[in-house]
C-alpha cells in the first residue's frame, strides 16, 4: 500500500479540471471499470424494467410507454449510488495499490454491505420509494387512492433527491472510511465517530461548493445522456439494423445511455471526495506524514 505514490495525485481541483480528470481515468480503466458497472448496475436495470411492467405504465396498446424513460431516469437517479459502489471500492484500491482486482473490490463491498445498505435503502428510503412506486403501479392501488399515492411518490422522490444533492459522499464514507453506522461507545475507549456525524464534518462547511458542482454536473450529464443515446439511434440508422422502431430496444439504448453516465458521475464523485477532503482536511499533507513515519519505523 503506497500512502505517498497514487495513482491520481491528491490535490485540490476546479470542477472543469476534475470532469477532465474523470475522462482520463474512464480512457485508461475502461474494460475494468465498465466490468465493476455491469456486476452492479446490470441487476438494478433489470429490477427497473420489471417496475415499468406493471399495469399503471402500459399504454392502450400495451406495446411502448413513453413515460417508461421517465420513470427510468428517476429510479436511475436515486439508484446510482448503490449501483456504483464496486467502481467506488475499485477506485479506492486503485489510488494506494499497484494492481487493483475487481475481486479485492467486491470483497471490501461485501465487508460493508449491511451498512450499504442502511445507508441506501434505509437512511435514505430508496427502499420505501420503491414500494410506493410498486403500490402505485399495481393495478389493485387504482381505485381512489391513485392521486394521494402519486403525491407522495413525488415528495419522496424529492427528499430523496435533496439528501442526494447535498450529501453524495456516503457510498466513499462507508466502503472506503469504513466508519460504522451507529457509533457506540466503548468504557474506556475514544469516542468511535458513526456515519451520521462524519457525514455532517464532511458535507456541512462545503454545501454551496457541493450544490454548485451538482448543478454543473447535471448539466453535463443531461448532455451525456442525450449524446449516447443520440450516437447510439445515430448508428442504429447507419447500420440499418432498424431496431430504433422497436419500443423495446429504444429502452435498452436509453437505459444504457443512463447507467453508462451514471458510472461516469461515479467516478466524477469519488475525484470530488478526494478533492474535497484535500480542500477541508489536508489529506494530502496527512497521507505523506504517514508515509514518512512508516519509513522512519522501518529504518
Amino acid at each position: 500500500m503506497n500512502l505517498d505514490r497514487h495513482l491520481i495525485p491528491i490535490r485540490t481541483r476546479t470542477f472543469p479540471g476534475l470532469c477532465d480528470l474523470a475522462f482520463q481515468v474512464v480512457r485508461s480503466f475502461l474494460p475494468t471499470l465498465l466490468l465493476a458497472l455491469a456486476i452492479t448496475a446490470v441487476p438494478l436495470a433489470i429490477f427497473n424494467h420489471v417496475i415499468c411492467q406493471l399495469p399503471f405504465w402500459w399504454t392502450s396498446d400495451g406495446l411502448d410507454n413513453p413515460g417508461e424513460g421517465w420513470v427510468q431516469l428517476g429510479l436511475v437517479f436515486v439508484e446510482s449510488q448503490i449501483g456504483t459502489v464496486l467502481i467506488t471500492a475499485w477506485l479506492g484500491r486503485a489510488m494506494f495499490y499497484d494492481r487493483p482486482t475487481i475481486a479485492a473490490a467486491v470483497g471490501d463491498v461485501r465487508k460493508t454491505v449491511l451498512r450499504v445498505g442502511w445507508v441506501h435503502l434505509i437512511l435514505r428510503p430508496f427502499g420505501l420509494l420503491v414500494l410506493m412506486i410498486w403500490y402505485l403501479a399495481e393495478e389493485s392501488s387504482l381505485q381512489g387512492e391513485q392521486e394521494l399515492a402519486i403525491l407522495a411518490t413525488v415528495f419522496l422522490f424529492l427528499i430523496i433527491a435533496a439528501v442526494r444533492v447535498f450529501r453524495p459522499f456516503a457510498s466513499e464514507i462507508v466502503i472506503l472510511e469504513k466508519t460504522p453506522v451507529l457509533a457506540l461507545g466503548r468504557q474506556g475507549k475514544p469516542a468511535v465517530i458513526g456515519f451520521g456525524r462524519r457525514s455532517r464534518n464532511l458535507h456541512g462547511f462545503a454545501g454551496s461548493v457541493i450544490l454548485g458542482r451538482t448543478m454543473l454536473f447535471g448539466m453535463v450529464a443531461g448532455m451525456l445522456i442525450t449524446g449516447i443515446y443520440g450516437m447510439i439511434m445515430f448508428s442504429d440508422g447507419v447500420l440499418a439494423t432498424d431496431l430504433g422502431g422497436m419500443g423495446w430496444a429504444r429502452q435498452l439504448f436509453w437505459t444504457v445511455s443512463l447507467w453508462l453516465v451514471a458510472g461516469f458521475a461515479a467516478v466524477v464523485r469519488f475525484l470530488s471526495y478526494i478533492d474535497l477532503r484535500a480542500r477541508q482536511e489536508g489529506w494530502d499533507a496527512e497521507l505523506k506524514i504517514k508515509a514518512e513515519a512508516i519509513r522512519m519505523a522501518a529504518q
